[in-house]
């Protein structure tokens, strides 16, 4: 059996939310998601999650996570930033560049690279082969 829903309304969520943050700021301390869903007293991060696909809840909740994010971003002003990179990616974010078309393919073809045949030391004769 399921347990009741500890938030009626947004609104109620939205006050537990706004006093995390006012805590946090009060304590000078670290904004951290989990810190805001103990804060808000559910029992796990899947539970906070599963307030999202509520539709009165879902931006809030949005709203809530991206705060979040937004303070670990401001951490990486710092000398100390792998902790906030760690938990960046935790949220979706990527440290690579992946350049494709609409289609999804790479926009650039791969290169053609050259190699040296090892049955050939002669570095002037050179075969190519396409990869894909």
């Amino acid at each position: 059996m399921a347990r009741p829903a500890k938030y009626k309304t947004p609104a109620e969520l939205e006050q537990q939310i706004l006093k995390y943050f006012d805590e946090v700021k009060k304590q000078d301390s670290v904004i951290t998601l989990t810190g805001l869903v103990l804060y808000c007293e559910f029992c796990d991060k899947q539970s906070f999650y599963d307030y999202e696909k509520k539709e009165a809840f879902t931006c809030l909740i949005k709203r809530a996570r991206t705060m979040v994010e937004k303070s670990y971003e401001e951490r990486l002003k710092g000398n100390n930033v792998a902790g906030a990179i760690f938990a960046l990616k935790n949220m979706g974010w990527h440290d690579r560049t992946e350049v494709t078309g609409a289609d999804g393919k790479d926009l650039y073809p791969k290169p053609i690279l050259p190699y040296v045949s090892s049955n050939n030391s002669n570095p002037q004769t050179i075969k190519t082969e396409e990869k894909n």
